[in-house]
């Protein structure tokens, strides 16, 4: 089973996530921070990190390099509120795979964790 990484502060939103992991054959582990997620991937191959840009200090254009840095095989899904137009824009600046808004990724969660962690055990 392919891991993923979900790093936010949102408990609502990891219970929610845990879920659509599950059922798409996933494994999940739900982060506080950046840090955290990379002493995972230092052991551990990981498929999927998914950022919400709505925790502090996940800022996207310094967070994905740190995450590229621990693996260049992960895809980096980031998500936050469509309202924060600049802070989707630099996810996208930094070089995510996918970036989209939280309801978005509510709705898709699922979709996504099959498409990467399926992709990852390639």
């Amino acid at each position: 089973m392919s891991l993923a990484l979900l790093i936010t502060s949102d408990l609502m939103l990891s219970s929610q996530a845990t879920g659509a992991a599950t059922r798409a054959g996933c494994e999940l582990r739900v982060l506080p921070n950046v840090g955290a997620a990379l002493k995972v991937m230092a052991e551990q191959s990981v498929g999927l990190a998914v950022l919400d840009l709505g925790t502090p200090g996940n800022d996207p254009e310094r967070v994905v390099p740190q995450l590229r840095q621990a693996s260049k095989e992960v895809a980096v899904v980031a998500f936050g509120p469509h309202v924060h137009k600049q802070r989707l824009a630099a996810a996208r600046d930094a070089g995510c795979e996918m970036v989209i808004s939280r309801g978005q990724f509510h709705a898709q969660a699922e979709e996504i964790f099959r498409q990467y962690c399926a992709a990852s055990e390639d």
